[in-house]
Order: structure tokens, then sequence, then C-alpha cells
């Protein structure tokens, strides 16, 4: 009985791994990626390499965050990348890390377009 019970709890444990661990281990490394304080970093790489993009964000309808209407004009021609696009969201945690990491980029992309605007005239 007692083999009997430890190996129930030792298959339960063993299953209750396989399917958890996985997800946590998706969710650090999603979070790292996504963490906000890089957007600044991806932003000067891509500012010097000349392969600025703009950051989509949303579930229902995807938009340009951190980019006032104004500016619209500024990066209609710039590719479109993803962060955080689609009606299901299984990480809240990561959603709102790639809202921020998005805004970050993208503000920053902004002003550089902006400065870039102004000394061409």
């Amino acid at each position: 009985m007692k083999k009997a019970l430890l190996s129930v709890i030792l298959v339960s444990m063993m299953i209750w791994i396989a399917f958890s661990v996985p997800g946590y281990l998706d969710h650090r490394a999603a979070m790292a990626k996504w963490a906000p304080e890089k957007a600044g970093i991806e932003a000067a790489k891509d500012i010097s390499a000349g392969s600025i993009k703009i950051y989509f964000h949303g579930s229902f309808a995807a938009y340009a965050v951190g980019v006032d209407e104004q500016f619209m004009p500024l990066i209609k021609e710039l590719p479109r990348e993803d962060a955080g696009v689609g009606c299901v969201i299984d990480d809240l945690d990561v959603f709102e890390a790639q809202r921020e990491y998005a805004t970050r980029y993208n503000k920053i992309i902004v002003e550089h377009l902006q400065s870039r605007l102004e000394k061409n005239g």
C-alpha cells in the first residue's frame, strides 16, 4: 500500500514538473527577451545599422504604441514587427512587458526620425 501511494505521488510530481517547468522557463525567456530596459539598446543598434522598424502591440486592434497620431506619417513606410499581437493572451506579464518594450523602442525611433527630418529641413 505504501509503495503504491509513493508511486502515485512520484508519478504525479513527474507530471507536474513535465508540464509546469517548461511553461515557467518559457515565461522567463520571454520576460528576458522583452525586458523594457533593453529597448533602448535595440533601438540604438537598429539606428546605427540603418534597419529601424516600428513595433505594433495590441490584442483586438494592434497599433504603433508610443507613437502620437501626428507622427504617423513619419513611420508609415517603416517595416512592422509584432510585440504582443493577437487575441489570445497566454501570459499577461509578458504581454505588458512587450507593450512597454515596444513603447520605449518606438519613442526612440520617432525622436530619431524627427531629428533627422529637422536636420534635413
